[in-house]
């Protein structure tokens, strides 16, 4: 009895008191979408009297506007830019910048949120704000394209539950970025590029030039000194353009690759960031918790005092994340011509696939497709042409030693290609399936997870749990999501190694 009372009473605390419930209904199946983004709150939209009422802090914090609440005059106050919102609970006027606005229903605490008519969403901030009665859905839309900001800003206010988002936190100003186009897009940016590609119009032209002073194909080790010397000359040019050529692939594939790590870069930090201002809102939401026991001697001022430590830790790391992401666009922005802080969507999300391949032989493919070998063997060629044509004339024999000597130095570089090459193959194959068996603990992290998160909903449907321990369920659940999600794209990186493992040696060197 002492147990179910004691539940009882941390329900009590920790939602609050439950006001207007007998006139307004949950309405789970309305969404809420913002500029083209599927909202997800923890407090869902509500009908009251035929009214659509929306969760106050939820949808204005998504909207950019910071809010704060003062418990004395019971004031809830939102700011965004130079507007400034304020009205009191229950009152049917609300101001913006002081001129009186009309709402059609009084704000409500519902299940310890406030609760506001959905067009006065509109009327306050300036976005557009529609109705979807066939589909359920509320659609905002704003001049800028925002999604959710950090929740919690403002007074810690124990009625007033934190809201959060699992999407995204970060605003973008430039159209969605795929891959592809990312690709194309620092391939005609890089000035290394345009100098390969200046230098295979140089050799080629050296090529023709050489061409134009072979009179005939002498044969090996002839005497015509004239003859053996341009025909040499011509060999050397056309392996020459042969190496610029391959070069300049080098150069593009090698931009592929920069670009798929400083994009799926992008795509890690975003979800670092998400999970950060997740942490901020639980810590805010314990900081309540705190204030509220301490009210009720529950907790002593000491509890407090190291949730407020808490919260100011988790803002700390959330600063970090955010710098992470903007470091992250900062950097791809640079490679591929855009400015610095330019922001976007990034399309292309990789997505967990088993790994499987011959390892023996993609270490066979990779010997003859890499272009670090392939070099190594036009170096053995070009220093046998040099003996093949060795102009003994004025000459001594260590210099013909010296060019045998030379031939034997570039077949050592070629099989030392190779071989890092192979070491290179085998070590990226063995981090990949480390990796895969990473992922595939957390998924039954995740499956755990789940369960848990859906039983705790239960509980809190039938009143054995409180809103909080729902939301550390999701926490929980996302933070493992947030972890998968590095996987995945180091995996994804790792992959492209592993095709082409020549292109990371180069970006190493």
């Amino acid at each position: 009895m002492k147990r179910l009372g004691s539940a009882l009473l941390s329900t009590v605390l920790l939602s609050s008191v439950v006001a207007g419930a007998g006139s307004a209904a949950a309405a789970d199946n309305i969404k809420v979408v913002i500029n083209g983004v599927t909202q997800s709150y923890t407090q869902q939209p509500v009908l009251n009297h035929n009214a659509t009422l929306v969760p106050f802090r939820a949808i204005f914090e998504s909207l950019g506007a910071q809010v704060s609440y003062d418990e004395a005059n019971h004031k809830i106050t939102a700011t965004k830019g130079p507007d400034t919102l304020e009205f009191q609970m229950n009152s049917t006027t609300a101001y913006k910048n002081g001129q009186s606005i009309a709402l059609s229903i009084p704000a409500k605490t519902i299940n310890g949120s406030t609760y506001v008519p959905l067009r006065f969403v509109g009327e306050s901030l300036g976005a557009k704000v529609n109705w979807d009665g066939a589909a359920s859905t509320v659609k905002i839309e704003t001049e800028q394209t925002t999604q959710t900001a950090s929740a919690g800003q403002g007074s810690l206010n124990p009625l007033e539950t934190a809201v959060t988002s699992t999407y995204a936190t970060y605003e973008t100003n430039t159209e969605p970025l795929a891959y592809k186009d990312a690709v194309a897009l620092a391939v005609s940016n890089s000035n290394s590029i345009k100098s390969q590609e200046a230098t295979l119009k140089a050799q080629n032209n050296s090529l023709e030039d050489a061409a134009d002073d072979i009179d005939f194909i002498p044969p090996r080790n002839g005497t015509n000194d004239a003859a053996n010397s341009a025909f040499n000359n011509y060999s050397q040019q056309q392996i020459n353009y042969s190496i610029s050529q391959k070069k300049l692939e080098t150069e593009k594939d090698g931009a592929g690759l920069q670009v798929k790590n400083k994009y799926n870069a992008i795509i890690d930090a975003i979800e670092k960031k998400r999970i950060a201002d997740l942490n901020v809102a639980d810590a805010e939401w314990k900081l309540r918790i705190a204030q509220t026991k301490r009210d009720n001697q529950m907790a002593s001022d000491y509890d407090v005092t190291q949730a407020q430590n808490t919260l100011a830790q988790q803002k700390a790391a959330q600063e970090v994340a955010a710098k992470a992401l903007d470091d992250a666009y900062r950097s791809l922005n640079a490679i591929i011509g855009y400015k610095a802080d330019q922001k976007y969507e990034v399309l292309d999300i990789p997505k967990f696939e088993v790994f499987k391949d011959d390892v023996e032989a993609h270490v066979g493919r990779v010997q003859a497709d890499s272009p670090t070998v392939w070099m190594a063997e036009r170096g053995i060629e070009q220093a046998e042409l040099d003996i093949n044509y060795f102009n003994f004339v004025g000459s001594t024999d260590n210099a013909y030693e010296n060019k045998e000597i030379n031939v034997d130095l570039k077949k050592i570089s070629s099989a030392d290609a190779k071989k890092q090459l192979e070491d290179a193959v085998r070590q990226t194959y063995n981090q990949i399936k480390e990796l895969e068996t990473q992922y595939t603990q957390l998924q039954a992290s995740m499956t755990s997870a789940q369960s848990a998160l859906d039983m705790t909903k239960k509980r809190f449907e039938l009143g054995m749990s409180t809103e909080y321990e729902v939301f550390q369920a999701e926490l929980q659940l996302e933070s493992l999501k947030q972890q998968m999600t590095t996987i995945v794209t180091n995996l994804d990186n790792a992959k492209t190694a592993y095709e082409k493992p020549w292109l990371v040696a180069g970006q190493q060197g």
